[in-house]
């Protein structure tokens, strides 16, 4: 991540989702890393479409095409995991297993 991207990231309008903890207290969702692993994401997508990944050795293009398949995957358990968290929040009852498994 460049020092630019920290900085939108650091700079965006902060979303803050609520939840009920265990003293029934309301408690911020902490989404920092979800928003990390999104911005991430868009890097990689954003530098395989461009003219510079074009000129690459399709064996460097197949790598960076398993780069981003890989950062997809990764930002794929981690919105699994906030969507499991929240629902056993809020309903006291495990989630649903992903049928991806």
């Amino acid at each position: 991540m460049t020092q630019m991207d920290a900085d939108k990231l650091n700079n965006q309008h902060r979303f803050i989702i609520y939840y009920r903890g265990d003293g029934g207290n309301w408690m911020p969702l902490d989404l920092s890393s979800l928003r990390k692993a999104l911005l991430y994401l868009g890097g990689a997508l954003e530098f395989a479409a461009s003219a510079k990944a074009a000129a690459l050795s399709e064996t460097e293009r197949d790598v960076i095409r398993a780069g981003v398949i890989q950062n997809f995957e990764f930002t794929y358990e981690l919105s699994w995991k906030f969507i499991r968290s929240e629902w056993t929040s809020l309903t006291g009852t495990d989630a649903p297993q992903s049928s991806e498994k």
